[in-house]
């Protein structure tokens, strides 16, 4: 795999699928977080919070917040996905 500007782990393709890729990435690794970089800013970020998280959400795989999150393009944060 290769990242624009750098050399991390690349998923693409529907939300389905790099939840798939996200959630077996957890399991095998044992990681407890992830950092999300861009390609086309605000469009990736409005892409993750309008089709992913739901997605990572239907399949109990994000934290529960008290109240929703703001859109990721209108705030820095975004909820953690649990592994």
């Amino acid at each position: 795999m290769s990242a624009i500007g750098g050399i991390g782990p690349v998923v693409v393709g529907t939300p389905e699928k790099v939840a798939d890729d996200i959630e077996k990435w957890f399991e095998q690794t044992d990681v407890d977080g992830l950092n999300v970089a861009f390609a086309v800013s605000p469009g990736d970020f409005e892409d993750i919070a309008d089709m992913l998280v739901p997605e990572l959400t239907r399949r109990r795989a994000v934290q529960k917040w008290p109240t929703p999150p703001a859109r990721c393009a209108k705030s820095c944060s975004a909820p953690a996905v649990r592994g």
